[in-house]
């Protein structure tokens, strides 16, 4: 029993080396490696069940060790979970402060506020934001590529947000949000937005 813990322990430990890097980022892989350490702690937990065993004829420590390492994979599992809901459900990553991020859009000048914002996961470490700003209507062509340019950069640069599209508009008309989330940040009120 101590000869074939000890030789999953080694495979393990090797698998766990070789996948260790390319978990970040791939549920895939994440997956993955969560199935390896869970095989390693039952590895350690053969090689130090049998020792024990072994050495003091203490054959309850195997139970026990099977118990404490089902828990400890039940709440790895549970994490793993609920990142892969995360991106399933479309729901905004844990970095993201939506607040925050809408603060800093409408800081912009020229910016009178933003709408119907949105940033999900496709896959982790892999955000998308989506947004629309009403936008001063005296801005050029010119400032309003500079515009979608600092609202790219900024959401990658502070947010690692690695896809963005915006839509600048001059006028609230046809903007169908009845209640913007974000009323306390605005600078305006909507009902003093040029229409």
């Amino acid at each position: 029993m101590l000869g074939i813990g000890l030789a999953g322990l080694v495979v393990n430990m090797l698998a766990l080396l070789v996948l260790r890097k390319s978990a970040e980022g791939n549920l895939n892989v994440e997956g993955a490696l969560q199935h390896i350490v869970a095989d390693l702690l039952g590895s350690v937990a053969v090689v130090v069940s049998g020792a024990l065993v072994w050495a003091f004829g203490w054959t309850i420590v195997d139970p026990i060790l099977s118990v404490v390492i089902s828990i400890l994979i039940g709440i790895r599992a549970w994490r793993l979970l609920a990142k892969v809901f995360n991106v399933l459900l479309q729901g905004v990553p844990k970095h993201v402060d939506l607040y925050q991020l809408c603060a800093a859009l409408e800081d912009f000048p020229g910016v009178t506020f933003v709408h119907d914002v949105h940033v999900w996961s496709l896959a982790p470490d892999y955000d998308v934001l989506t947004a629309h700003i009403l936008v001063d209507p005296a801005l050029q062509t010119e400032d309003l590529t500079h515009m979608r340019a600092q609202v790219q950069e900024l959401a990658k640069r502070d947010y690692n947000l690695r896809h963005v599209t915006v839509q600048l508009e001059f006028t609230a008309e046809g903007c169908h949000d009845e209640v913007h989330p974000f009323d306390h940040l605005h600078r305006l009120r909507k009902d003093e937005v040029p229409a």
